[in-house]
């Protein structure tokens, strides 16, 4: 995700919901999407969860160390925490598997979720299921890389409708990709 693309979703949530208080971005990386959250939205707490382990940078799920490899992991990480450090009092990093992560989180308590972690249909439809309850009533549940080729073939669009016709909802799609519902 870019810095542009992170805003687009700053300007997604104001619009739906004003000025969020906690939220949570699924799928750090290197804090594309942190940083503007951070920087336009001054009150705002973000937990950032990233298990921060090796992955396919098609976006096709988890692969062995050779493809991504330790120092670029944590490079990632890094590069997250420096490019969100003016907001370190308003952060919190939770190195975890977004499964993992989402049991450490009560029922209702942010504002919005964002989910950009793994992009294969089965690591998405899990992230859809235990982040959703973890939206307030009137929350914004949201996500990324919904639209293009490579994206529809490899699961994101896929489990995101499959996911909002579920609960009898239609998905918005706003420019960079972005996707949501307000719960």
């Amino acid at each position: 995700m870019t810095q542009r693309q992170g805003a687009q979703l700053a300007k997604i949530i104001r619009s739906q919901i004003g000025e969020p208080s906690i939220g949570c971005e699924v799928g750090v990386w290197e804090g594309m999407t942190s940083a503007p959250l951070l920087r336009l939205f001054p009150n705002l707490h973000l937990l950032m969860v990233d298990r921060y382990q090796a992955y396919d940078p098609g976006g096709r799920g988890p692969v062995s160390q050779k493809a991504k490899k330790p120092a670029s992991v944590e490079a990632a990480m890094t590069t997250a925490m420096k490019g969100t450090s003016f907001a370190a009092d308003r952060r919190i990093m939770i190195v975890a598997d977004s499964v993992d992560a989402a049991n450490m989180i009560r029922n209702e308590f942010l504002d919005f979720v964002y989910i950009d972690a793994g992009h294969d249909p089965e690591s998405v439809r899990k992230d859809l299921d235990c982040w959703y309850g973890k939206v307030r009533w009137g929350g914004v549940f949201s996500g990324h890389d919904y639209r293009g080729t490579f994206h529809e073939k490899h699961g994101v669009r896929e489990a995101v409708d499959e996911f909002v016709k579920r609960l009898g909802r239609k998905v918005r799609v706003g420019r960079e990709e972005n996707w949501w519902i307000k719960k």
